[in-house]
Parts: C-alpha cells; structure tokens; sequence
C-alpha cells in the first residue's frame, strides 16, 4: 500500500520537476585552462522576479568536472553592490544560487572558484535584465491541485490502512 501512495504522490508532482527545468540559457567562457559555465534558468532575465543561477567548472580539453570547494558570487550595477558573498560547493545536485534582482538594466556577475581558499579560475560576465513580469507558462492552480490531489490521496490511504 505504501507503494502505491509513493507512486500517486510521484505521478502528482512529476509534471512539477519536469517543468522546472524546461527553460533557460547560460553563459560559457573559456577562461585559461577551464570552461566556466554558468546556468540560468529565465531567459530573459526578468526584473524583480526570482532568478536561478547554476555553476559548474569544467577542463576545457573536455577531461571533465574540475573539483571545488566554494566559489565566491558578486553581482553589481553601475553604483552599487547587489551581493557579495561565498557558496559552497553543493555535494548533490548543481551548485546555484537564487537571486532577485531589482530592477531592468545591466548587472555584472563576478565569479571566483575557489579551492581550499585558493583562487581556481575568474570570470566577470555581464548580464541583462528586462522589465516587466515573466509570463507564466505553467498555471498557479495546477500546482496548487496537485497538493491537494496528494493530500487527499495521503488522507484517503491511510484511512484504508488504519481500518484493516
């Protein structure tokens, strides 16, 4: 029975996952020796609304990851600093942070990989932000329906389970 509850609750929140990763771009500098590749997950990037960025550091003969420890974000404009701050490397899934920046202009994003406190590679990349508000491509009430439908199925399920 509890099998059968783990795959509603799956089946309930597998269109969730798939969508997160459906769009984006990303910027790919060869620096030196590495390819810095760093993620986005809006395209454009849109002002006032959440931003997700994703940082992987590779060889850039094609050998592969390169290992670190954490790596060091600044995001400015022309005036002022937006964040400055570490991040460490993430033992599963991608390295990222999520970001809101305030409003539509030019930014600059500095990156710095870092391992046990010495400098790997750095990369300053500019970036784009729109105004305006992002369209939602996928509806607030499915989500908000599948939460539902899984509680539901949670309650039901176990109704059957303590009656037997």
């Amino acid at each position: 029975m509890k099998i059968i509850v783990a795959a509603a609750l799956f089946a309930l929140a597998l269109p969730l996952a798939l969508f997160a990763h459906g769009e984006g771009a990303s910027i790919e500098r060869e620096v030196g020796e590495y390819l810095v590749d760093i993620g986005y997950d809006a395209d454009p990037i849109i002002a006032s609304s959440p931003v997700r960025f994703d940082f992987a550091l590779y060889e850039k003969d094609g050998g592969g990851s390169v290992p670190f420890d954490r790596l060091w974000l600044r995001i400015e404009d022309a005036e002022k600093t937006l964040f400055a701050g570490a991040i460490a490397h993430a033992q599963f899934g991608a390295t990222g942070a999520l970001v809101l920046l305030p409003e539509e202009g030019s930014y600059t994003l500095f990156v710095r990989f870092e391992d046990d406190h010495s400098p790997i590679v750095e990369l300053e990349a500019p970036i784009t932000v729109a105004a305006g508000k992002r369209q939602a491509t996928f509806p607030w009430w499915a989500s908000v329906l599948s939460v539902v439908l899984a509680l539901a199925a949670g309650f039901y399920f176990g109704r059957q389970a303590r009656a037997r």
